[in-house]
């Protein structure tokens, strides 16, 4: 396996034995948040297993999509395809292992979404799904349902100067002054016909997991951020502006305003791992996000029936940027 490092995403200091791709150093005097290591629990440690949660969606081999129980001292993430992550209740130390025919490709990208946000939910920080870049005046989130375009489009705004903040995953610093997203990894996860609108030539573009048993068709492409116009920023960063996609309308693209009870609403119903919520987290939530309703313009982007046209989607933002 390739060697393993120090990393921080989403605010968190992660010392790993399995490589994450496009992960941003730690730097060796930072103590880890999260110590991922390879293996599993002993039998002992495991005990009586309680249900927490099981997806609703199913995998290939007729398998729920994941599913994730509670033991004593541990939680536990099962995919359908058979890899698992331990995450100790308590303490530092997430456990993973991957069956034949798997790898840590795809262990990587589990771990860079689901599990280090349930590690920053556990935390008590909010979540939003979307991506973000950077901007003078702040950071620009896009929020959307799978498959809306928001790591398009971020991509997009990248070619157009912007910085890269994150991707997928949303961590908002609800500190005393203004509400800040955590920057992410250095990597953009696109599906093909979206790398090839914003990248033209795909050769250059690796598959995310270039091997996988159960799904041998997933083409995910890896857009790396290094050679973009900067590196992530090293703290987090404000958020100025918020773009929720609507890909459903047909029509131009254009971009509208929301009152703020569907500010809330949209914003809500994009928050990360909803379905983890008790009342007390979601309470919790609304406030953030009321917070963030005052603090950022919030928009609603309606970008017609696909992102062919991402030029003139990249240009209406900007204009709208500049007038709001």
């Amino acid at each position: 396996m390739p060697s393993s490092g120090s990393y921080r995403i989403y605010g968190l200091g992660v010392d790993s034995e399995l490589p994450i791709p496009c992960g941003a150093p730690l730097t060796r005097s930072e103590d880890a948040d999260v110590l991922l290591r390879t293996g599993a629990p002993a039998p002992n440690s495991w005990g009586l297993e309680t249900h927490v949660y099981r997806a609703p969606e199913l995998g290939p081999n007729g398998l729920p999509a994941f599913v994730v129980e509670r033991s004593r001292e541990w939680f536990r993430w099962t995919w359908c395809d058979g890899i698992r992550f331990w995450v100790h209740a308590v303490g530092p130390e997430v456990l993973v292992h991957w069956p034949v025919g798997e790898g840590p490709e795809s262990a990587a990208y589990y771990f860079v979404g689901p599990i280090l946000a349930f590690i920053l939910r556990r935390r008590g920080l909010t979540l939003l799904h979307g991506s973000v870049v950077d901007s003078p005046a702040g950071a620009i989130a896009f929020l959307g349902e799978s498959g809306a375009g928001k790591s398009t489009l971020a991509a997009a705004m990248l070619r157009c100067g912007y910085g890269a903040v994150t991707d997928d995953v949303i961590a908002l610093d609800a500190g005393d002054q203004a509400l800040r997203v955590w920057p992410g990894f250095a990597g953009l996860r696109l599906w093909q016909d979206a790398a090839q609108a914003v990248a033209g030539d795909l050769s250059d573009l690796p598959r995310l997991v270039t091997k996988s048993r159960l799904w041998p068709d997933w083409d995910k492409r890896l857009l790396r951020l290094d050679a973009e116009p900067g590196p992530l920023p090293t703290e987090a960063r404000p958020i100025r502006y918020v773009y929720i996609l609507d890909p459903g309308e047909t029509g131009p693209a254009r971009i509208e305003s929301l009152p703020v009870p569907r500010q809330m609403m949209e914003m809500d119903r994009n928050t990360y791992q909803r379905f983890l919520r008790d009342a007390s987290r979601m309470r919790m939530d609304f406030l953030t996000l009321g917070r963030l309703a005052e603090q950022a313009t919030i928009r609603r982007l309606v970008r017609g029936e696909s992102l062919r046209d991402i030029g003139y989607l990249t240009s209406l933002l900007r204009e709208d940027m500049v007038r709001h």
